[in-house]
């Protein structure tokens, strides 16, 4: 029978790793298995430049001991307009319980410009860092009670720090007992407890009142039970406000408001609660601070002589673990769930988020409360600049906040939500809505990472985006399942979790770092999204020994200035001429390797830990200087549109970037390449399936040739290297393995076959 030939042409094999293409259709532009291999701008593949630390780097130590048993947080953070100067940045490094600030215009190096540093309580060591800045002003919060503000001073070049806890009102009030079930808020008591007068101060009973007809002030407490013929006491549905009101008939004064217990007394209680919050009180360490806060009131006000001596003590353990700025105003969450002494009325506060006043000062910042007393009866307005709280019903285990457009979406364990102004109007205290987006949840808070209009995250199984769609309705959407699930799924959860993400604006890529550090750690790994053409490309970096160096995080540095630029060819250490003019060539703009990521490098373990900065920026295509790392590409069994037919190539043609750009006094070619190609017929399910061919140099650049007259030495001056390579078999498909040689470039523009059908199998 005749023969069918398919000619096949890759130009772009950009669309990167996909595991789970259907092995008959086979795109031709992907790869089943790659690392350690990025995609340019035109859609050629290239090997990752090797990783090195910063120039002139030193090694930051910390008084961090290692503990291997439990996951080691890391973060980074870029801090804009670090005190209000418009074009000052600093770095900002968590390992463990230790934060390093960075100046990043330190002439010498990132690492060399620590200007602060300080160890925090050991038990935030597993808890990442969060980061929001306002007004100049950089928030911390690291799972630890108090809220922490670094100041920076331009002038000193000097970091100040305070702290503050977190306020709000009492809204929540506490138990006591049947009074404060639904059913019995108008009970009047025939007795107090400390937990009903409580309550009773917290409303608005909380200051002495004139009672009608008498001259000198009391307790309203104990006006209303001697109005009662000393029978009961107040309600929680009684509001002093109703009944407080001056009489014109008192000769006395005329003017004074007064409390006419006899009047509330004679009247019904409120079919609802009582408006409360007087008091503002510690949102985390709630009990002591209502029976101090109670305390400060009596001595304020000797005159009141009910008295509060204990409360459930009603506390939440530890404090925020993230924190963002939304609408002028600082978001706090991530609380914990546990409560410690509480009552039925207590808040466990994972699905709580709390927001400041609408910043104007540092002082607002921890005040996330109302400025007018609700329970007044002079000025109780909440308006739309004041702070509160707001429970997210459902939410557990909040991770991270972030700010988009209007919106502020919170990742949590079980889902997603977005809270933002009500009717599609601006976030007010007055005025906002919260609502559900998706029930995948986060597994990690540092892999959320915001490009342009879009959020990424990694969820427990699988990366997901958030965007709006074509009606502008925000929707959750998966974009891993089916082209990354199994290599996603083969990723360890604590690696999950420990998992650090940063968009690289420079480049259009997201970088996630998922590193577990260890004395035995072999390698760290990476996974990129290129957002230009929707490819991952996983990335690994090898330690050297006792699993260090190992980079473990990845945050927005200061840009390389560096363009590409004109390098004389040289032989034998003399630069060649043409007329008396120097022979140049371009060297290739992206040996300046990924401007803005900034890499967080762990050099030390014993007997406390040591930090420094790195990038993938060495053109010597060896990590930390001398280790040598893979780079391969593995194409997809290509059928040719057809599986039944078994198939022979008699070649291949491939196309390559010509890196070369001079020879050193050895003749040995200066940026050289390599690239090594093998192949297998039929379906593999990876590169080390064993039935490859023996891989061969397929890059091969022209013949080198010296003129009679002179000892320069020249190449063929190709800019691309076009080579044919025998492919000896048959089968039903044939799948391609490229692969890089330790020290030497690759840069693959696209490669060329003719499949042929030999016969029906």
């Amino acid at each position: 029978m005749p023969r069918r030939t398919a000619p096949l042409q890759v130009n772009k094999f950009s669309k990167g790793l996909v595991t789970e293409a259907n092995p008959l259709e086979m795109p031709p532009d992907i790869s089943i298995d790659e690392l350690n291999m990025e995609i340019d701008s035109d859609g050629s593949r290239f090997k990752r430049l090797g990783f090195q630390q910063e120039t002139d780097q030193v090694d930051v130590p910390t008084s961090v001991p290692f503990v291997v048993e439990d996951n080691l947080a890391t973060s980074q953070f870029r801090w804009e307009n670090a005190g209000g100067v418009a074009d000052k940045a600093l770095m900002i490094v968590q390992v463990g319980p230790y934060i390093g600030i960075h100046d990043l215009d330190d002439e010498t190096s990132v690492s060399n410009g620590l200007i602060y540093s300080e160890n925090y309580d050991a038990s935030s060591y597993e808890t990442l860092f969060s980061y929001a800045v306002v007004d100049g002003l950089l928030v911390v919060v690291n799972g630890l009670k108090d809220v922490i503000i670094y100041e920076y001073d331009p002038d000193l070049n000097t970091v100040s720090k305070t702290t503050d806890n977190l306020l709000i009102r009492d809204l929540i009030g506490v138990e006591a007992g049947d009074l404060t079930t639904q059913d019995n808020l108008q009970e009047r008591p025939a007795s107090l407890t400390d937990e009903h007068i409580y309550n009773l101060r917290n409303q608005t009973f909380y200051s002495p009142r004139y009672a009608n007809d008498v001259e000198t002030e009391v307790d309203p407490i104990d006006a209303f039970y001697t109005s009662s013929g000393s029978t009961v006491y107040p309600s929680n549905a009684d509001d002093l406000n109703y009944y407080l009101y001056a009489d014109p008939n008192d000769a006395g004064n005329r003017l004074v408001e007064r409390f006419f217990s006899d009047n509330m007394v004679l009247s019904s209680p409120s079919v609802g609660e009582s408006s409360k919050g007087h008091f503002i009180i510690d949102a985390l360490e709630r009990g002591a601070s209502r029976v101090d806060k109670e305390s400060e009131l009596r001595t304020r006000y000797p005159l009141l002589t009910q008295s509060v001596s204990t409360l459930p003590e009603d506390k939440t353990p530890g404090g925020a673990t993230t924190v963002e700025e939304f609408a002028g105003r600082i978001w706090y969450g991530g609380f914990s769930g546990t409560l410690i002494g509480g009552d039925s009325k207590s808040p466990r506060m994972s699905s709580y988020l709390l927001f400041s006043r609408l910043v104007k000062d540092k002082t607002d910042i921890s005040q996330c409360y109302q400025r007018a007393d609700p329970t007044s009866n002079e000025d109780s307005a909440l308006v739309d600049t004041d702070g509160g709280f707001i429970r997210i019903e459902g939410a557990y285990g909040l991770l991270k906040l972030v700010n988009l457009e209007g919106n502020l979406f919170a990742f949590c364990r079980n889902g997603v939500w977005r809270i933002s102004g009500g009717d599609g109007s601006n976030f007010a205290a007055t005025n906002y809505s919260s609502d559900k987006l998706s029930e995948e949840g986060c597994i990690s808070g540092g892999s959320v990472v915001t490009v342009g209009s879009q959020i990424f995250y990694w969820g427990d199984r699988g990366i997901f985006n958030i965007s709006r769609n074509e009606f502008g309705i925000w929707v959750v959407r998966d974009f891993s399942t089916g082209v990354i699930e199994s290599f996603y799924g083969d990723i360890e959860e604590d690696l999950k979790r420990s998992c650090v993400g940063l968009f690289d604006s420079y480049d259009q890529k997201i970088r996630w770092v998922y590193s577990s550090p260890s004395s035995s750690a072999t390698s760290s790994k990476e996974l990129v999204f290129d957002t230009r053409f929707k490819a991952m490309l996983p990335m690994e970096t090898p330690v050297d020994t006792g699993g260090l160096p190992i980079v473990v995080g990845a945050g927005e540095g200061q840009p390389y200035n560096l363009t590409s630029f004109q390098a004389d060819v040289t032989v034998n250490g003399e630069v060649v001429t043409v007329n008396g003019e120097p022979v140049t060539v371009e060297v290739a703009k992206r040996s300046t390797g990924f401007k803005q990521s900034m890499y967080l490098v762990l050099t030390q373990y014993s007997p406390t830990l040591k930090y420094t900065f790195g990038r993938y920026d060495s053109t010597s295509y060896y990590d930390w200087v001398d280790i040598d790392y893979s780079a391969y590409l593995v194409s997809g069994g290509l059928t040719g549109g057809e599986a039944r037919y078994k198939k022979q190539t008699p070649y291949l043609n491939t196309f390559f970037k010509k890196t070369e750009v001079g020879f050193e006094s050895d003749l040995t070619p200066i940026g050289a390449s390599s690239c090594l190609l093998s192949s297998q017929w039929n379906w593999t399910s990876g590169s080390q399936s064993g039935k490859w061919s023996t891989p061969r140099q397929a890059y091969r650049i022209g013949r080198l040739y010296f003129p009679e007259d002179s000892s320069d030495t020249y190449d063929s001056g190709d800019t691309v290297i076009s080579t044919r390579n025998k492919i000896r078999g048959t089968g039903h498909a044939v799948s391609f393995r490229f692969e890089s040689e330790g020290g030497k470039d690759m840069y693959i523009h696209g490669w060329s076959f003719d499949l042929m059908a030999a016969t029906k199998e």
